[in-house]
């Protein structure tokens, strides 16, 4: 193996060994730390957002570590009551849970997401701390219902558009230089218009209302009252009307 070759490799298994002895490091750190917060409470929770800076509409995840000793705390009994304000729980949450001997983990995760504009950062970037979360619990070492509350770490939302999009964005135009506006005919000579043509519609129709109606009553005034009589009294008049022709009596 030629020497450029053996020091990449050397390199290579030194990389390896320092994040396998890192993270081996970390959870002895943290499994002693879980142990020794549980002899002094029987039931501790951790809170943990990701990422901690996002952009404005992008999804978060929110999870709720609980460490209990079963023996003091009934497992069945944790509940997590957790307030999202201003941002709103997308979807069901998950819980998943492990057990260490008499130590048993809670893991509940939220996928979150702000789509109002309370969200909004007003210059680039926002921080925002959302309300403690509470957690509900008994067991044989409680007297009835026991609450603890724990905080969310803050975190912080940034804008998409950076202040030079926002100073170049090309809708954005001065009042000061748009033209008065104009009008191909004045509103108020439309309007005069508009009521004049409607004044001579119900003039034209009064007009030909009155035309039509006289005609109609001279019509039924020139009936004949023949046609009103009873049949004696038009034979009265024909007796009548002969007598006065002058005809002879045989022709009456």
């Amino acid at each position: 193996m030629s020497g450029p070759l053996r020091a990449a490799a050397l390199l290579l298994a030194a990389v390896v060994v320092g994040v396998v002895a890192g993270l081996a490091l970390v959870r002895g750190d943290d499994e002693p730390a879980s142990t020794e917060r549980l002899r002094s409470a029987p039931l501790t929770a951790r809170t943990a957002i990701r990422p901690r800076v996002h952009l404005f509409g992008d999804p978060l995840v929110a999870e709720v570590d609980v460490l209990l000793d079963r023996r003091r705390v009934d497992a069945a009994t944790v509940r997590i009551d957790p307030v999202f304000t201003p941002y709103e729980q997308v979807g069901a949450a998950t819980t998943k849970r492990s057990r260490a001997g008499d130590s048993v983990r809670l893991r509940y995760r939220y996928a979150l997401g702000c789509f109002n504009p309370a969200c909004v950062p007003t210059e680039g970037r926002r921080q925002i701390e959302l309300p403690s979360v509470r957690v509900a619990y008994s067991g044989p070492s409680t007297r009835g219902r026991t609450f603890d509350s724990t905080p969310w770490p803050p975190f912080e939302v940034a804008s998409r558009l950076g202040a030079f999009d926002v100073e170049q964005a090309r809708w954005r135009a001065d009042p000061r230089s748009l033209e008065p506006a104009g009008y191909r005919l004045s509103p108020g000579v439309l309007g005069a218009g508009l009521i004049g043509s409607a004044a001579l519609l119900v003039a034209g129709a009064a007009l030909l209302a009155g035309r039509l109606l006289p005609r109609r009553d001279a019509t039924e005034s020139a009936q004949p009252d023949a046609a009103r009589a009873s049949p004696l009294e038009r034979a009265a008049e024909l007796v009548e009307l002969h007598a006065l022709d002058g005809r002879t009596p045989d022709g009456r």
